[in-house]
């Protein structure tokens, strides 16, 4: 278990470093449906990052339980594809840090979403973008490829999907507990994370990439 969950705090601290989802987090946080549209997109994003890490983790796990020697070759080759494209990922990421890109035009509409479209929105963001996308598939990788129990897998999801969350739920929890000094202080956050996202998970996500590329040589040698 151990070794499990030291692998998934890379993962999900890079999940929790997405600019995009914070930033749409913060302006829903001081439009006029604040609390009610971000807790829906909180729900809609933790529900996505649960949904892909679980069924990574399902057929890793149904693999493993076919063919012991074949699924640790074929969990290497996943992990080399993984690492790859996580490192080209990281290499995009710094290539933009100097322009630091524009604001999508979607999020001026933000004030307008009901918490229906803010929970879609937020189950969009945490499954369908491909970064979150190929760090949840490689934290149910990680999971799958451990000998652990339902109950230690199911706890190592816990541990990732939360780790992944707080970025997304901590200022919801924030803006809850003291509204009156939270718009000042996420609109801060909102303008260090437009300066600086960029460098920061360009270099996680190399980080992150490089390590699945050791596990995966390590597992095909």
């Amino acid at each position: 278990m151990a070794s499990a969950i030291g692998q998934l705090l890379p993962l999900g601290v890079g999940v929790a470093i997405s600019p995009i989802p914070i930033t749409a987090v913060i302006l829903m946080l001081v439009s006029r449906r604040a609390a009610s549209n971000g807790l829906a997109f909180a729900l809609g994003w933790t529900t996505g990052v649960t949904l892909v890490a679980v069924v990574a983790l399902v057929v890793t796990s149904e693999s493993s339980a076919g063919r012991a020697s074949s699924s640790s070759t074929g969990a290497a080759v996943a992990q080399l594809i993984l690492g790859t494209a996580l490192v080209a990922l990281a290499v995009l990421q710094w290539r933009k840090r100097a322009t630091g890109g524009a604001q999508p035009r979607w999020m001026t509409a933000l004030e307008r979403v009901d918490s229906a479209k803010a929970a879609g929105l937020g189950l969009l963001m945490g499954a369908a973008n491909p970064k979150n996308l190929l760090l949840s598939i490689s934290a149910g990788l990680a999971i799958g490829t451990r000998a652990l129990s339902v109950a230690g897998q199911v706890t190592a999801v816990a541990i990732f999907v939360i780790l992944a969350s707080t970025t997304i739920a901590g200022p919801v929890v924030y803006y809850l507990v003291s509204s009156a000094t939270a718009r000042v202080t996420l609109q801060s956050w909102r303008s260090w994370l437009a300066t600086n996202n960029a460098a920061v998970l360009a270099v996680l996500l190399l980080v992150i990439g490089v390590s699945q590329l050791g596990r995966a040589i390590t597992g095909l040698s």
